[in-house]
């Protein structure tokens, strides 16, 4: 107000006559509030434009950084969806495996596909059948088949087993043990009968099924519709596979044992093959005529034919800490040691097989059983 009163006094002394000063002035004012005025709406415009270029600039700069496919517009990355570790393994790194790979509940085939393993809970095994995949975990077992078709299958956690060629399964559910054709149109009951409480299956052999329970070890005929009796054997310790006529187990003395049906209950074949570890991670060869047993320096190949003839004739691979075995072909293992995977034959050739980083160090083998269907 100081200067407006100051121009008023200015115009009024140089311009006597004019008996408008103030008038003069008050013009002269709003002129000049006119013009800050325009000023004012320019600079408010310029900035409200500059504002709006910027937002459009990082919009069309997220754009193109953006992951495709991705509707999240954040600055935390943690936002943006995050690519599933199986998503970024290349199929063709585990082919030098020769077997499938369970990472978590999917699998990685060595073909080149991924696939989910749903219905079961957390799968604790999987095994590779001509029919596709059987998979397990505390909510019994479900069948995968070729063509990605899922078949409900049962046993009671963990009570079921395989055939040697993987075209049977063998479960009990409660009392009711039940043997199975797999196919990839579904699966066939091919025989029932019921048994003891607490029976678990071990090996299919024929027409008998070894059953482990409380007092034992022993057969069951499940040819017959009458409930099974069979007679226990407190001598077996554990069972690696089935061969043509027999099981293949472990008998008091960590002795390596052919545990065949009799008609009076179990007839145990001894060997003189003796100081083997229970099979948690040894396994028989799809024929059935070598046993693998991991040792504190390496692998064991045991020639079971040799054994059940009266002889010990084993030969050995390098490799410390091995935790399991499973066989690619007749005569080789696939072994997971601390130094990662071993490919070792029976005629001593040994590969170190590389697998990529992203695999983590939740993954297993996948057994594979029987020639694949055509």
């Amino acid at each position: 107000m100081m200067l407006e009163d100051s121009l008023r006094q200015a115009l009024s002394e140089q311009v006597e006559l004019t008996p408008s000063a103030a008038g003069r002035a008050d013009a002269v004012i709003r002129r000049g509030r006119a013009a800050n005025k325009r000023r004012g709406v320019f600079t408010g415009v310029a900035a409200v434009l500059s504002f709006a270029m910027l937002i459009v600039g990082v919009t069309f700069w997220q754009t193109l950084v953006r992951p495709a496919g991705s509707m999240t517009f954040s600055a935390d990355p943690t936002a943006l969806p995050q690519p599933t570790p199986m998503a970024s393994i290349d199929p063709a790194s585990i082919a030098g495996v020769g077997l499938d790979l369970r990472v978590g509940n999917r699998l990685l085939t060595a073909d080149g596909r991924r696939l989910e393993l749903t219905g079961v809970g957390d799968v604790d095994r999987v095994f590779r059948i001509p029919a596709g995949w059987i998979y397990g975990g505390a909510a019994g077992f479900q069948v995968l088949t070729q063509n990605s078709a899922r078949v409900v299958g049962g046993g009671d956690g963990v009570d079921w087993t395989l055939s040697a060629d993987g075209r049977r399964v063998a479960f009990v559910n409660d009392t009711t043990l039940t043997v199975a054709e797999m196919w990839q149109s579904g699966m066939v009951t091919k025989a029932r009968v019921t048994v003891p409480a607490g029976s678990s299956p071990m090996a299919l052999v024929g027409d008998q099924v070894l059953l482990s329970g409380e007092e034992g070890v022993g057969y069951v005929d499940v040819g017959s519709d009458v409930a099974a009796a069979p007679i226990w054997n407190p001598s077996v310790l554990g069972v690696f596979g089935a061969r043509a006529d027999a099981a293949t187990g472990l008998v008091d003395g960590g002795c390596l044992a052919a545990l065949r049906p009799g008609t009076a209950g179990l007839v145990i074949e001894q060997t003189p093959v003796c100081g083997l570890a229970e099979p948690i991670a040894s396994s028989l060869s799809p024929q059935g005529d070598w046993l693998v047993e991991p040792t504190a320096t390496g692998l064991r190949f045991i020639d079971v034919d040799e054994a059940l003839a009266g002889y010990s004739v084993d030969k050995a691979c390098a490799a410390e800490g091995v935790t399991a075995t499973a066989w690619v072909n007749p005569i080789t293992v696939v072994a997971v040691y601390a130094g990662g995977v071993l490919r070792c034959d029976i005629y001593g050739a040994r590969a170190v097989v590389s697998l990529p980083d992203q695999i983590g160090k939740d993954w297993h083998l996948v057994p594979r059983l029987g020639a694949p269907d055509s």
